[in-house]
């Protein structure tokens, strides 16, 4: 908003004398104009009585979000004070959309908390047509490009549209669909070094450690061994941690078919059945899956409900590359019944119904 709309804007506010008038007085200006970070914070100051209330509703339509502007806003002279506006602010706070990947909780009725849910339907969007017009593979779980999944509201599923919900917790993870060039230049070692002392190692909780994480991730470009070195020095925590910082830079890393091979992922020593089948739910059994490794990922059969689309794009994939390999097999169990016989017809695509389970094996001079 431009100097002199602002202080006329200003002098209604410091007019008002109730919580009622500021909150109403907020949530107007809040939904129709951008404000600078220094406006906020003026703002803020003229009633730090209600900083809470205000802070809530005029968050969200800054129009530029710098964490450091973000945490000076919220200095009061109490304690009590800061640690309210700061509590409310909190998610918005720690939002890093240049690598939005990871698990959001939010409350609907928190203005700040649907600023981040609607900066996360506006990054999907703008991810899934970057994405298509690159042809970077589709790995949503609806076929629609989506870098949302496991979307829920207070439990109960459902599908994150740009028509949010008024009331409740939503519930969702977000996985970016653009990622790193091959070309693109490594952090250098030194570097890493740093933020593995300062972040990875650091003696703090979890969840503070995964937030300065995700604060400067978007700076860092790594390598599969990079990250890998990187989750070898989670030594607290093991399981939680490593699953966090895999998570947080999973969108930051080259070469993703190393990334998600026996060489990271699925390397015991770094990570259990519980913690793969996390890392695997949360990002998706597709951008998760290795493909050129069937045998190890049919082993023990792979269970694909072919009326959930990603399991139909893996059905699909696995189809089609046992057409084309020569000396390999392809068992089979069709609901049910097993050694199925699959029809030629369904390398252009299964039905989409049914279970099939299927374990792929080749010749060895083949593998």
């Amino acid at each position: 908003v431009a100097l002199t709309h602002f202080t006329a804007l200003l002098s209604l506010y410091k007019g008002l004398s109730t919580e009622v008038d500021v909150r109403l007085f907020v949530n107007a200006v809040s939904t129709e104009i951008m404000f600078k970070p220094g406006q906020v914070k003026v703002l803020l100051d003229a009633k730090k009585n209600y900083a809470t209330v205000a802070a809530a509703a005029l968050m969200p339509s800054l129009a530029e979000v710098r964490y450091l502007q973000l945490q000076d806003l919220v200095h009061y002279p109490t304690v009590a004070g800061t640690q309210n506006v700061a509590q409310v602010i909190s998610r918005l706070v720690h939002f890093n959309p240049n690598n939005p990947t990871g698990r959001y909780w939010l409350d609907m009725r928190n203005a700040t908390d649907r600023g981040v849910a609607d900066r996360l339907v506006l990054l999907s969007a703008w991810e899934a047509a970057r994405a298509k017009a690159r042809k970077i593979p589709d790995t949503s779980p609806t076929g629609n490009r989506s870098c949302l999944r496991n979307t829920t509201l207070d439990g109960k599923e459902i599908q994150f549209t740009a028509q949010l919900p008024e009331l409740g917790i939503v519930a969702c993870d977000y996985v970016a669909a653009v990622r790193p060039d091959k070309q693109a230049v490594p952090v250098g070692e030194d570097q890493l070094a740093r933020v593995t002392r300062a972040v990875v190692q650091a003696m703090l909780p979890v969840v503070a450690r995964e937030r300065a994480l995700r604060a400067v991730s978007h700076r860092l470009v790594v390598t599969p061994q990079q990250l890998r070195g990187l989750l070898l020095e989670c030594s607290e925590e093991v399981g939680v941690w490593r699953v966090l910082v895999f998570i947080c830079m999973f969108s930051r890393c080259i070469h993703q078919r190393t990334l998600i091979s026996s060489d990271v992922l699925r390397d015991p020593q770094l990570f259990v059945d519980a913690s793969l089948e996390e890392v695997t739910h949360r990002l998706g059994p597709v951008a998760t899956f290795d493909g050129l490794d069937l045998e190890a990922m049919t082993s023990p059969p792979l269970r694909l409900n072919l009326a959930e689309y990603e399991h139909w794009v893996l059905g699909k994939f696995i189809l089609i590359l046992s057409g084309t390999e020569k000396g390999c097999e392809l068992e089979c169990t069709y609901e049910g019944m097993p050694d199925f016989i699959v029809p030629n017809n369904w390398v252009e695509g299964p039905p989409q119904v049914g279970v099939l389970q299927v374990r792929y094996t080749c010749e060895p001079k083949k593998r």
